[in-house]
């Protein structure tokens, strides 16, 4: 799941450089604004918390291309880009490390 704590203005994007995909959300993220994508299989949401807090705005009609896709195995590189952004914007990368072992 990908958390985006506003502001970044209108329409935030990440790119999977190691892919070429990438995910737009056609949404304004204001200061104080949480933006959650959630990526994962069966779970896959896209929600505006104003202010930080719920109950959140379903934002999936913003999705500006449906192509949630997942991380690769190995390496990442994203690159995020947005109209704005100030030392108070941060995103986080929330997961769980999956484990294939023999």
């Amino acid at each position: 799941m990908w958390r985006f704590t506003g502001p970044f203005g209108a329409a935030p994007r990440l790119l999977n450089r190691t892919t070429g995909q990438t995910l737009t959300v056609h949404a304004t993220v204001r200061v104080g604004d949480v933006l959650e994508i959630d990526t994962r299989p069966g779970r896959k949401r896209v929600e505006l918390l104003p202010g930080g807090t719920g109950p959140g705005v379903n934002t999936w009609p913003a999705v500006g291309s449906a192509a949630m896709w997942p991380l690769v195995g190995g390496p990442d590189l994203i690159e995020v880009s947005a109209a704005v952004a100030s030392p108070s914007s941060s995103i986080e990368l929330i997961y769980t490390p999956r484990y294939l072992g023999h």
